[in-house]
């Protein structure tokens, strides 16, 4: 065999070689690209599952601020709307007069004489509130228009007197306040119920 003849042997089984070891490099880059593309679309769907699941986060969140928030206009609204119709009602209270106010006022008269006895001193808030009460007893001057109240009477100072009176023992340590305003007060909480089940009963059954 010739020198030649080596040499072409020799770079034929070079070249054979070339070939083969770039054709398993060829493969195992193509595996290691797959590797990568499986590693990507993994890599891919845990990305969109957090960020389907950061979203649906989001959204509750947001969701339960929008239904506190509406819940808390729904509340103010029905509050607002309680105030003026207690508000209507005092104005009502106020305005009642002839034999409606006669025997509102007799009733409370008689109420409180149970607990205070005969003895008691009546303070009438208005002029038209003293001509009932003193058909049953004798009664002290209307406190409307004084700009002193009666030590006793502290408990009615500053406020707004709708109608009705004041009772004092006759030993003078016990205050009792039958007015009007004193009387809401009292079942104010009672009145609120009240007009939020007249108010709302249709909404709630709905």
């Amino acid at each position: 065999m010739g020198i030649e003849e080596i040499i072409r042997k020799v770079e034929e089984e070079a070249q054979d070689e070339s070939r083969r070891i770039i054709g398993e490099a060829e493969k195992e880059a193509e595996g290691i690209i797959e590797d990568a593309r499986e590693e990507v679309r993994s890599e891919l769907e845990q990305r969109r599952t957090r960020l389907e699941r950061e979203i649906k986060e989001a959204e509750n969140v947001i969701l339960s601020e929008g239904r506190r928030k509406a819940k808390r206009q729904v509340l103010k609204a029905k509050e607002e709307l309680i105030l003026k119709t207690v508000g209507e009602l005092r104005k009502r209270i106020a305005s009642v007069e002839g034999e409606v106010l006669e025997r509102l006022l007799i009733s409370l008269l008689e109420d409180v004489k149970t607990r205070m006895g005969e003895d008691m001193i009546v303070y009438p808030v208005r002029e038209m509130d003293r001509g009932p009460l003193s058909k049953k007893m004798a009664v002290e001057g209307p406190l409307e228009g004084r700009k002193v109240l009666p030590a006793q009477l502290d408990l009615g100072r500053g406020r707004e007197l709708l109608g009705g009176f004041f009772v004092i023992s006759g030993d003078g340590k016990r205050a009792v306040d039958m007015t009007f305003d004193g009387i809401l007060e009292r079942d104010m909480e009672g009145i609120r119920s009240a007009v939020s089940d007249e108010l709302f009963v249709e909404e709630e059954e709905g």
